[in-house]
């Protein structure tokens, strides 16, 4: 953590991590630095983790994250709707469409209680700062 915070200030760094055990160490240790919890099991065929994706609040509330970071196929659930009820943040993995990205951020900025903290992607240079704005809500 010591490296990280040296180069970057604590209000542009996040920790996930799929194990609560993990983000309670991080607060602990580094209690400025935001965490969120990691939805979205890479093996779909494993219902029992998927139900636990789906419906991830048991786990958020052990981690005691900042935000939920679900897999992008997670939003198809219906997952923001309680999310935003419940005020929690969302950090969506990984969307590498620019057209989708858009859409993420429109349907969040037309709620009346966004809670999209940002989208993740693997190709960042698609995007640019257009997509997001002057005041972005990217993560470099």
């Amino acid at each position: 953590m010591s490296l990280v915070l040296g180069a970057r200030s604590p209000d542009r760094v996040f920790v996930t991590s799929f194990q609560s055990g993990i983000l309670q160490t991080v607060q602990r240790l580094a209690p400025e630095v935001g965490t969120g919890l990691l939805a979205g099991a890479r093996n779909w065929r494993a219902v029992r983790r998927l139900v636990a994706d789906a419906f991830p609040w048991q786990g958020l509330d052990q981690s005691q994250a900042d935000f939920l970071a679900p897999a992008r196929p997670l939003l198809a659930t219906g997952l923001a709707t309680p999310a935003r009820r419940r005020g929690i943040l969302l950090l969506v993995w990984t969307e590498n469409d620019p057209f989708e990205v858009r859409r993420l951020i429109r349907a969040d900025d037309l709620s009346n209680e966004p809670n999209l903290l940002g989208v993740v992607c693997e190709c960042p240079q698609l995007f640019g700062r257009s997509l997001l704005g002057a005041g972005g809500r990217g993560l470099d």
